[in-house]
């Protein structure tokens, strides 16, 4: 098969593959690299479906390193699907605490009683059932059908789309939509007939591993002779990369307030949304980039939670960065208004309208927490705020 490169309008697909013998080539020698040199990862261990799509969505935009304790601790909890299925969201979102990018644990679990209520739950093997559940991208149900199944379908993602378009030399933007589904049409035709799960981990752990962003190790690469970037001499200028993404700014007063007995005020986010079923310190946001004054904060907490404070003082200030959002964090402590030791329990919390719920807890730890939420509790307690110590029995009441 020839090359083709024919000349399109801009945006539109380019038609770019290898020649047939170079796809050959491609398919015998990374597979033969990966049966020696792939790494030794837990989930490469059986052919459980279950496991291979966990460990799919959690390596999602986050390192192996990272992965691996989580992926252990929620296999042991959670060993095959119906038992994530019938598990409590809060549970669910209690073990992936850290990991980042909530959406993920909420997807797995509705696929999950997806899983459970439609398929008697079994996953299904067919790329295009996989594709009807809940989460499943073309990545994810490609991974899923080929490694655990079979199938003959791609498994494209970040590292093979790099080392996709250095075998190329492809220019184009791979960010964009309709890049990928060429791509991914293109992968189509490289997938061999037998060992399909073989290959489409290869060409990801030789993005992972040799075909990096930066600084490829080419001299180490099975591929070297077929790579068009290669023989051009720059290799790490494909793919072609794209402005930095501009991060929004968010400005928050989290208040960390305390009852008689030292317990804290929690919130848990409302779904859908960011931190969607996770716990945090009430906040609001504020217009910034001043912090905003004690009686501010008083009044801010009275008007968006119902919140009425005593004793306010700000203790510390926290900066947090995702992907779009560069986000700085005032935190100030006080006591609830009429929460004196004599009073005994204190009464049930307001629920504010930006929350789904609230607690008293002496273990906030025990809640499912974001990232952010951790970091504004270790804040406070390095500040040797008065809130409880880390470490905790069971979930605080609701």
């Amino acid at each position: 098969m020839k090359q083709t490169l024919k000349k399109t309008n801009p945006g539109s697909a380019v038609k770019l593959n290898l020649c047939e013998a170079d796809i050959q080539s491609l398919r015998r020698q990374l597979i033969r690299w990966f049966s020696a040199a792939k790494r030794n990862l837990p989930w490469r261990q059986h052919r459980d479906p279950y496991a291979i799509w966990l460990s799919e969505v959690m390596l999602q935009q986050t390192q192996v390193k990272t992965v691996i304790p989580y992926y252990n601790k929620f296999l042991t909890r959670f060993p095959d699907i119906r038992s994530l299925a019938r598990a409590d969201i809060a549970e669910v979102l209690t073990l992936w605490a850290g990991l980042g990018y909530y959406r993920r644990a909420h997807q797995l679990h509705a696929a999950a009683r997806d899983i459970l209520n439609h398929h008697g739950g079994v996953m299904p093997s067919e790329f295009d059932r996989l594709l009807s559940l809940p989460g499943f991208g073309p990545y994810t149900a490609g991974a899923v059908a080929s490694i655990a199944f079979g199938q003959r379908v791609p498994a494209v993602d970040g590292n093979v789309l790099r080392v996709m378009t250095r075998l190329l030399a492809d220019g184009r933007d791979i960010h964009q939509p309709a890049v990928q589904r060429d791509l991914r049409r293109t992968a189509e035709t490289w997938v061999p007939p037998r060992r399909t799960g073989d290959f489409n981990q290869a060409l990801m752990e030789l993005g992972a591993t040799i075909c990096t962003p930066r600084n490829p190790i080419c001299t180490r690469c099975p591929l070297g002779s077929i790579c068009r970037a290669r023989r051009k001499g720059d290799p790490a200028q494909f793919p072609r990369r794209t402005p930095t993404v501009d991060r929004r700014t968010l400005y928050l007063a989290a208040i960390a307030v305390t009852d008689g007995s030292g317990k804290l005020f929690m919130a848990q986010r409302r779904s859908p949304g960011l931190w969607a079923g996770l716990w945090e310190l009430p906040s609001v946001t504020t217009p910034g980039p001043d912090a905003p004054h004690v009686r501010e904060v008083i009044k801010l907490a009275a008007e968006h939670h119902g919140i009425h404070l005593t004793a306010v003082r700000r203790v510390t200030d926290i900066v947090h960065i995702l992907t779009h959002r560069h986000i700085t964090v005032w935190i100030y402590q006080g006591r609830a208004a009429g929460s004196g030791r004599k009073r005994g329990r204190p009464a049930p919390p307001p629920t504010p309208t930006d929350y789904a719920a609230t607690c008293w807890t002496a273990h906030p730890d025990a809640l499912p927490l974001s990232v952010l939420a951790e970091k504004q509790l270790a804040a406070l307690r390095a500040a040797e705020a008065d809130i409880p110590a880390a470490g905790c029995a069971g979930r605080g009441q609701e």
